[in-house]
């Protein structure tokens, strides 16, 4: 059953494959753009299955995200592209 479970993303529920990767240091494993939406929403940077607080998240065993910064780095680049930060600023709104 566990085996299960860990083929399994708790937050989409569905076959972890792809981009994965495990919160640290409770191990439990998430698709990449899953935890990071999670983060994105979530007052804090939990487990989203066992409520441990996370400080990483490691990608495929090798790339390491430092979770106070790394997912909020990527979802500037994302705003940037596709062109939010432009428009806010046209705005007076502070993005920062």
């Amino acid at each position: 059953m566990a085996e299960l479970l860990q083929s399994v993303c708790s937050i989409c529920l569905t076959e972890i494959d792809g981009e994965f990767g495990e919160l640290s240091p409770c191990k439990h494993k998430f698709h990449q753009e899953c935890i990071r939406h999670w983060h994105s929403c979530a007052p804090d940077l939990r487990c989203p299955a066992c409520r441990v607080e996370s400080d990483s998240f490691i990608v495929a065993g090798r790339h390491k995200i430092d979770l106070t910064t790394g997912f909020k780095v990527k979802t500037l680049v994302d705003a940037q592209q596709s062109g939010l930060l432009d428009r806010l600023n046209r705005t007076g709104v502070d993005s920062t």
